[in-house]
């Protein structure tokens, strides 16, 4: 593993697992993302609001089959389809535990 590639798998690996307590109060990771994963975050994660499911708004932030994504978004949502950049694309899957990574901002995210 390169040094590039152990300090991203620490940065994974903290916005994991990377619980604190502080007193009683238990306090979820601090995320640390790229501009291109927070602006699909956020921009999915709107759909929270009128009714889209967990496990949809997953699989349109990862988008792997994004033309399939795309006419599943467009079902059901008013908005454009948010295309996948080339830099989302390469840090989605730089490895295996991105969609994790993913799935737990998108539990916790305020």
């Amino acid at each position: 593993m390169s040094r590039y590639s152990a300090k991203e798998m620490g940065k994974t690996f903290k916005n994991i697992f990377g619980w604190t307590v502080d007193g009683e109060q238990v306090i979820p990771p601090k995320f640390s993302f790229p501009d291109c994963v927070w602006d699909r975050v956020s921009y999915f994660s709107e759909g929270f609001e009128y009714g889209l499911t967990y496990s949809g708004c997953l699989s349109l932030v990862l988008a792997y089959d994004e033309d399939d994504c795309k006419k599943k978004f467009d079902l059901g949502d008013p908005r454009p389809w948010f295309p996948v950049t080339q830099e989302f694309k390469q840090w989605r899957d730089a490895h295996a535990l991105r969609e994790m990574e993913i799935a737990a901002v998108l539990l916790y995210l305020k």
